[in-house]
């Protein structure tokens, strides 16, 4: 298996699907998937980085800190993107 942390972010985002379609209902991958596509039109980067996509966070989820308190739809953003992290460096 290639590096997982060479994956493009989009290859990344349809492997991390296809996972989740294994024990997730449709709607919950839906709406990761409703999140990573706003990732998608922010980011200019390759590569999936923590700093970029914590960028994302702040910029369109108004999160600044992973520690501060949040509301649902933050919580959600953050969680959506923990999975695309977890996978990268777990696989």
């Amino acid at each position: 298996m290639e590096s997982s942390r060479n994956i493009c972010i989009e290859d990344l985002i349809n492997r991390v699907e296809n996972e989740l379609h294994k024990y997730h209902t449709e709607s919950t991958v839906r709406h990761y998937r409703e999140i990573w596509n706003r990732y998608l039109k922010y980011t200019s980067e390759c590569v999936f980085n923590e700093s970029d996509w914590m960028a994302f966070l702040n910029e369109a989820f108004g999160i600044a800190s992973l520690s501060d308190k949040r509301t649902r739809r933050q919580s959600q953003a953050i969680v959506a993107m923990r999975v695309l992290k977890e996978y990268l460096t777990e696989g």
